[in-house]
């Protein structure tokens, strides 16, 4: 009975097999519903994160007055911020025109300003948030100016441990930069 149950909870390869679809080609019509999303969708999704962004960019550069009382490293943490959700709202946009499916890669057949436009709004994402997570590790929000606050809020234990992983965040995410830029290159190189 325990040797049924074993083989009956392993998948069968021939079933598996036969409910492989093939995935269609661009031109052909997608019955999965994982098509590339229309105009009108990625220009509302894009639009969002480029409002979304505007606002603690202009903060952030002082063209609106916020309320931004860490003082210079508010203000560039602020700055980084929108650029992430701009560069977001980029990337939104041209995954979209260049024919990426929902959850999938750009495909080989988009043209090569896109697909080169993809690989550097990606990076670029990517060492925004390393960005972020720099000034909030080594940056001087940790002043005396701005400990009491963070030790009020956090607690001095917690403050720390914040500044700790925010670190090992910031070298995993500059790590992950330049593996990105390397594999770019050698990509690139390669072809």
């Amino acid at each position: 009975m325990l040797g049924f149950r074993q083989n009956e909870n392993q998948p069968d390869p021939a079933k598996e097999n036969a409910t492989l679809e093939r995935r269609p080609r661009m031109s052909e019509p997608d019955k999965t519903g994982n098509r590339p999303p229309k105009l009108g969708e990625t220009l509302f999704l894009s639009g969002l994160c480029l409002v979304c962004g505007i606002f603690p960019l202009l903060i952030g550069l002082g063209v609106i007055s916020g309320n931004v009382k860490a003082g210079p490293a508010g203000r560039v943490l602020a700055v980084v911020a929108g650029f992430v959700f701009i560069f977001a709202g980029i990337m939104v946009f041209i995954r979209d025109r260049a024919g990426a499916r929902n959850g999938e890669e750009i495909p080989a057949t988009a043209p090569l300003f896109l697909r080169a436009a993809a690989n550097i709004v990606s990076t670029t994402l990517v060492a925004l948030f390393a960005c972020v997570s720099s000034v909030i590790a080594f940056g001087p929000f940790f002043s005396p100016d701005m400990l009491p606050d963070m030790i009020r809020q956090m607690g001095a234990f917690g403050a720390a441990i914040f500044r700790i992983l925010s670190g090992i965040f910031a070298l995993i995410f500059w790590y992950a930069v330049f593996y990105l830029i390397r594999d770019k290159i050698r990509k690139h190189g390669a072809a």
